[in-house]
């Protein structure tokens, strides 16, 4: 049984990582000797083995974190103090990564499965499309013109 390929989707809390336009810029310069196209697809693989990578350390990342806090904040001297505010906003930032992941996952469910308000956002869609419709465009000397 062979695994079918992974369809590339870019994530919007790659943005927060300054590695994701690293692995961009050389996945780039070095697919010089192929097609736009190509390029494009290279760049995507790249990206994903690197996603790939990143993953599997994101959940230790953020226990190591809480584990750390949770020893610095038994100590007294300043140190433990600076350490303990680095480490709070080394968290913090794991946290918006790890939200901004679910918000897209959640996103990428609800286009996939609908919504139970399907017919809601239909309607709203078409009310708007009638509201921005033009209706025709008026010339320079006052006369209308609709098509």
């Amino acid at each position: 049984m062979t695994r079918r390929a992974k369809i590339f989707k870019f994530e919007n809390s790659w943005l927060k990582e300054e590695e994701c336009r690293t692995v961009v810029a050389n996945s780039w310069s070095a697919s010089t000797h192929l097609s736009v196209s190509e390029r494009i697809l290279f760049c995507g693989s790249e990206l994903l083995r690197w996603d790939g990578r990143r993953k599997k350390g994101f959940r230790q990342q953020i226990q190591a974190c809480k584990r750390r806090l949770a020893w610095l904040r038994c100590r007294d001297d300043w140190q433990s103090t600076r350490e303990f505010l680095q480490v709070r906003s080394t968290l913090y930032f794991l946290l918006e990564k790890e939200n901004l992941f679910w918000k897209h996952k959640a996103k990428e469910f609800w286009l996939k499965e609908g919504d139970i308000n399907s017919c809601f956002s239909h309607n709203a869609v078409k009310k708007r499309w009638r509201k921005n419709k033009l209706a025709g465009l008026k010339h320079a000397d006052g006369s209308w013109c609709s098509d």
